[in-house]
């Protein structure tokens, strides 16, 4: 290595520079490994901005959802479609998702995507609607709950995944708000 690239790369706020134009993979999975020094940086605020870790100081800018998220969660991101009504996330869904041979590599407790923000600038609100349909009609329940340092991944996965397994409720999530709507056949 010549040693003007060795000076670039030993300061931080060069190799913060050139760490911000990688792939958010790499980012995220490959940068932090390479040093001490590398994952030092890939800490740094602009860098975890841009993982996704903390929300855009720009709370004007152009609304963006998670890219990296919505490769690995499709269903989460798809809206419901429009001619039925019927949700985008369903058993079939999750178990169509990339990451569902390793399912219990990705559901730890510790894993990143749980604390990845879901888009930018932050959903500070989440609203879930139940669609009954009974002999008698279809009737809707709508709940909302508020986040102050945003809505993350974990948390909407672990809401949708309850409701889809223990309530048999498909979901979908749509929106600035990310509403999350059930269906239930009685």
């Amino acid at each position: 290595m010549f040693p003007a690239q060795e000076t670039v790369l030993a300061t931080p706020e060069l190799l913060e520079l050139i760490l911000a134009r990688l792939p958010m993979h790499d980012l995220l999975v490959t940068a932090s490994r390479v040093s001490k020094m590398w994952n030092a940086v890939t800490r740094t605020p602009p860098l975890q901005r841009a993982l996704f870790f903390l929300p855009d100081i720009e709370p004007t800018a152009p609304l963006t959802r998670n890219p990296l998220l919505m490769a690995m969660f499709p269903p989460f991101f798809a809206p419901e479609n429009p001619d039925s009504g019927v949700p985008a996330g369903g058993p079939q869904s999750i178990m169509k998702m990339p990451w569902a041979s390793a399912p219990d590599a990705f559901r730890r407790a510790s894993a990143s995507w749980r604390q990845m923000l879901v888009m930018q600038p932050l959903a500070r609100t989440l609203i879930v609607e139940d669609t009954f349909r009974t002999p008698w009609g279809t009737f809707k329940r709508r709940g909302k709950i508020e986040f102050e340092d945003g809505l993350c991944m974990g948390v909407l996965y672990d809401s949708c995944y309850r409701r889809l397994i223990i309530k048999g409720f498909g979901f979908g999530c749509v929106g600035r708000g990310l509403v999350t709507s059930g269906l239930e056949e009685s």
